[in-house]
């Protein structure tokens, strides 16, 4: 039905900016700022993980969408991994805290994210914007 397929729609929303955020950003910033970000690692390696989590759940959600008892069991499946969301709301502030101060004390690492938010998949999105998303989906 009509709420299936929003609900289809809105996680492929969410999984295509997971891989913006994993892809052009912390994959990234990993291979080319690791000893800036290592307070951060948790964060950043938190959403590496569950993106792959995520996309895996899209593509079951695509296969069962119009079985609305196959479409619930794979929502309370799903259920097990919302505790792997907990360390990244759970730091999420303090790392956008410390992205703002390396981007404020570092022009290096200021250009690296303005060349990352100029790749067109960002859509002139920030980083910001990106990271604000898995907190928004579990809330």
């Amino acid at each position: 039905g009509i709420n299936a397929e929003y609900g289809l729609q809105t996680e492929k929303n969410y999984v295509t900016k997971l891989g913006v955020l994993c892809d052009v950003f912390f994959k990234p910033m990993q291979a080319n700022h690791a000893p800036l970000i290592s307070k951060i690692s948790s964060v950043i390696n938190t959403i590496i993980n569950i993106y792959p989590i995520q996309l895996a759940f899209l593509n079951q959600m695509r296969i069962v969408i119009e079985d609305h008892y196959k479409l619930a069991d794979l929502f309370i499946e799903k259920v097990k991994f919302l505790r792997d969301y907990s360390t990244y709301i759970n730091e999420v502030d303090s790392a956008m805290s410390l992205i703002n101060q390396l981007k404020a004390n570092s022009q290096n690492f200021a250009n690296f994210l303005k060349k990352c938010q100029e790749n067109p998949q960002c859509q002139l999105q920030d980083l910001g914007s990106f990271m604000i998303e898995p907190v928004l989906c579990v809330d």
